[in-house]
């Protein structure tokens, strides 16, 4: 079997669809569990009654040998960012008068959305902002306001005073007429 993508989801449980030439059927195998859990079938439709069957099949004997069956997400895990940016980002949550974890969720969801809305779109039509510096700024300076300003893009606008950076920041919507090669 090759690479592994997302074709199927059942009871929480992902599983993969692939061609199998040696056995010129079609395979998979349930995604993101250490347990491993096969299927095969004739036909896409065929593979998929057997993933569920498989999931079925996998729950009633963990059941059986009393082992408590593998989740593929808990919803919970350690993300290693480092402690200036972990401090900046509890400043962030903390002004923002939500919890880090909060400020972490959406932070992922905002970025899964916005990779999802631009997917599809050629460079050509992409409409991100242009974030434009009035003042010019040295690269230290610029640094410690990074994460802020950052943090603002997808708003339509910006207003100097809300940036506390010495510098102003203007928010240009990026048209074809305005992109920079």
């Amino acid at each position: 079997m090759s690479t592994k993508s997302e074709s199927f989801s059942y009871k929480s449980y992902f599983g993969s669809a692939e061609i199998s030439h040696e056995d010129h059927c079609l395979v998979g195998q349930v995604l993101y569990i250490d347990d491993l859990v096969m299927y095969e079938g004739e036909t896409f439709d065929e593979l998929e009654q057997a993933f569920q069957s498989s999931i079925d099949e996998y729950l009633e004997f963990c059941q059986q040998v009393g082992k408590s069956p593998e989740k593929t997400y808990s919803g919970s895990f350690n993300v290693r960012i480092g402690a200036d940016l972990h401090s900046e980002a509890a400043r962030k949550a903390s002004a923002s008068g939500i919890s880090l974890n909060d400020f972490v969720r959406e932070a992922v969801r905002s970025r899964l959305e916005g990779i999802g809305a631009n997917a599809n779109k050629s460079s050509s039509t992409v409409d991100s902002p242009f974030y434009i510096f009035d003042t010019p700024m040295t690269e230290s300076s610029t640094a410690q306001y990074f994460a802020e300003i950052m943090a603002r893009v997808g708003e339509v606008q910006v207003a100097a005073d809300e940036i506390s950076s010495p510098a102003r920041l203007t928010l240009v919507p990026n048209t074809a007429a305005q992109k920079v090669a």
